[in-house]
């Protein structure tokens, strides 16, 4: 809202929060009969380093745990710093989200997760990579990246969401425009 006032588009800003409020409940209402949440480790190098959690992810924690997942911070009780390892490995992921699969390759514990045995790791889509905030667990992308993550945590609970008409939508809605390759 407040960045809607300062770039005096206060109408893009309204749509925006509707739409991001409009999925919120929708998959809230989706997902409030679910008991067991499952593990959702999340993995983040937007800038090159490693980061498991954190201040600058609690963004994504909250998509995370509104779409119906348990982040390493429920279990654990801690917001700040990075887990480690006897941490991670005890939390045990069922779900593992990223931004991107290259940090992960020389560690030899990452073949020991849930996530990784039942192939349940999923990268986070980037409509530009020359942009970072172009992807979908970004600020920017909060509407649609709450979906995917939504999508990706119960893929039964959301099969028959389609999340490339929901990109179309949201690229439609917000940026009055339809998504090119």
């Amino acid at each position: 809202e407040l960045a809607g006032k300062a770039s005096l588009r206060e109408d893009k800003a309204k749509k925006y929060i509707d739409l991001f409020n409009k999925n919120l409940e929708f998959v809230k209402s989706r997902v409030a009969t679910i008991s067991q949440k499952p593990k959702v480790l999340l993995i983040n190098s937007g800038d090159g380093q490693t980061t498991i959690r954190g201040n600058r992810t609690k963004f994504v924690f909250e998509l995370i745990e509104a779409a119906g997942g348990q982040t390493i911070e429920q279990i654990e009780g801690s917001e700040s710093g990075s887990p480690n390892l006897e941490v991670i490995l005890k939390f045990d992921p069922d779900v593992v989200i990223t931004d991107n699969m290259n940090h992960m390759k020389n560690w030899d514990w990452w073949p020991q997760l849930r996530a990784v045995k039942e192939k349940r790791v999923y990268v986070a889509p980037i409509d530009d990579p020359s942009v970072i905030m172009t992807g979908w667990i970004n600020n920017m992308y909060g509407p649609l990246g709450l979906l995917w993550i939504a999508k990706s945590i119960h893929p039964e609970v959301f099969k028959n969401m389609n999340i490339e008409k929901e990109h179309e939508n949201f690229c439609m809605e917000i940026f009055g425009t339809t998504f090119k390759d």
